[in-house]
């Protein structure tokens, strides 16, 4: 399955095959209300919480593109932001996975496993760290997942000398179903 980008409609009637669509099902596959994917876009997905298809107008569960940009710098953040940005609470059941990607940019080196993607459990706080190719050319991201539905990055330049220290530091995909692009960690 891979899910596309972007909201359902705000107005008007939703069809189940619109939501299959978006979120990289067939549109004349079988369905039910109760289906992961379907639950993901329609909130209520807490176990015995009610849906109707209607819940999902306006919603989405995926995004692509750069969704948070640092400045370039040898040491740089993206302050913590909340996933509400993106989706709606109800989205976000505590035993629900989030899947994002981060990555490394406008560095002359371009760090090793970079895009990055990091899952993990809403209920959860996680850190992953990666970058750097070794010997003087070592730019990091840290990213962290807090369990309130926050995150932040860091990026940073930890090495010996070099004549560019300086990294940009991306949140690049942020799915409620499927990985982005990236090795995993």
């Amino acid at each position: 399955m891979t899910a596309k980008a972007g909201r359902l409609p705000a107005s008007g009637s939703i069809s189940v095959s619109q939501v299959n669509d978006k979120a990289g099902v067939a549109v004349t596959g079988e369905t039910s209300l109760g289906d992961n994917h379907m639950r993901a876009f329609q909130g209520g997905r807490e176990t015995n919480t009610t849906t109707s298809l209607g819940d999902a107008r306006g919603r989405a569960v995926t995004w692509n593109g750069f969704l948070k940009r640092s400045g370039i710098s040898s040491n740089t953040s993206i302050p913590t932001f909340s996933l509400t940005e993106y989706f709606d609470p109800s989205q976000m059941a505590n035993t629900s996975t989030l899947y994002t990607t981060s990555e490394i940019t406008d560095d002359w080196w371009g760090p090793l496993n970079d895009p990055r993607n990091m899952n993990m459990t809403f209920e959860t706080t996680r850190e992953v760290t990666f970058g750097g190719t070794g010997g003087k050319k070592n730019y990091y991201c840290t990213t962290r997942y807090y369990n309130n539905k926050t995150m932040n990055l860091n990026g940073y330049y930890s090495g010996k000398s070099t004549s560019n220290r300086n990294g940009r530091i991306n949140v690049t995909h942020l799915s409620l179903l499927d990985a982005g692009p990236g090795n995993l960690s």
